[in-house]
């Protein structure tokens, strides 16, 4: 019995003793993958969508009067972006109207909203100024650019109900995309603002504080973490994005709903 015993703890010890050689291997190869990662191929925070606030009638919107500047998590543009007293991306408008002004209200995603565009090459400032630009008289064009990353067709009508319409538009436009379909699919809970201010689909929400550790501090673990949480939403949803034109489709309730 004691000689049996004896095997045992010797097994017991070269178990532990191995399990403690595979545990250091896997975190010093993990961390020699940070080191990597961070030197040759960093993985930037999306600070551009790091900058909302909630809102009593809104789902979210962009932080009032605040300025947020940085490089895209892709790598592919520098971003700058200012708010004005509301959260849009413009300057500031009362909902006094002025004589002799024609105001345009713009809703839209962030395409409306210009992500990764300057100001000035956004389209609503350009449609605003080559109508001014014209020749002769004309009535002075005031275009309230109101859109906002991450929003779809519903959050869209909340923001026209009960904020845009105060503005007293003469004429609404909607920049209108495929994805907009895709958002009316999801549906309002499929994207939650975090208290940080970060936009985060509802499986990265589920990760909870410790998945907010993991996005804030390694660089590796932020790339698997975001592919995972996009591929666990493509399962828990199955949207058909090749069907969004298909008439009598898989997504023909969402064409109804929008």
């Amino acid at each position: 019995m004691v000689a049996i015993c004896r095997v045992t703890r010797r097994k017991m010890k070269r178990i532990a003793v191995n399990t403690c050689m595979a545990i250091t291997g896997i975190l010093v190869a993990m961390l020699v993958l940070e080191v990597a990662i961070r030197l040759f191929h960093p993985s930037p925070q999306v600070e551009q969508y790091r900058n909302n606030v909630s809102d009593p009638l809104l789902p979210f919107k962009p932080k009032p009067m605040s300025v947020t500047s940085g490089r895209s998590f892709t790598d592919e543009f520098d971003y700058h972006y200012r708010h004005n007293s509301f959260g849009f991306r413009d300057v500031e408008h009362t909902n006094i109207k002025g004589e002799n002004v024609y105001r345009i209200l713009g809703l839209g995603d962030s395409f409306t909203y210009g992500v990764g565009a300057d100001f000035e090459e956004t389209y609503l400032y350009r449609l605003e100024a080559m109508l001014n630009g014209r020749v002769g008289e004309h009535p002075i064009v005031e275009i309230i650019k109101a859109g906002i990353p991450r929003y779809y067709s519903e959050t869209e009508l909340t923001l026209l109900q009960e904020y845009g319409l105060d503005y007293s538009p003469d004429l609404i436009i909607v920049g209108f995309l495929p994805n907009d379909v895709i958002g009316t699919y999801f549906g309002l809970d499929a994207v939650v603002l975090d208290k940080s201010g970060y936009l985060k689909t509802r499986v990265a929400a589920e990760l909870g504080q410790f998945g907010v550790w993991i996005n804030d501090n390694s660089h590796a673990l932020r790339i698997i973490l975001r592919r995972l949480t996009a591929l666990r939403m493509e399962q828990r949803y199955e949207p058909r994005r090749e069907d969004i034109y298909v008439e009598n489709g898989f997504h023909e309730d969402d064409w109804r709903r929008v």
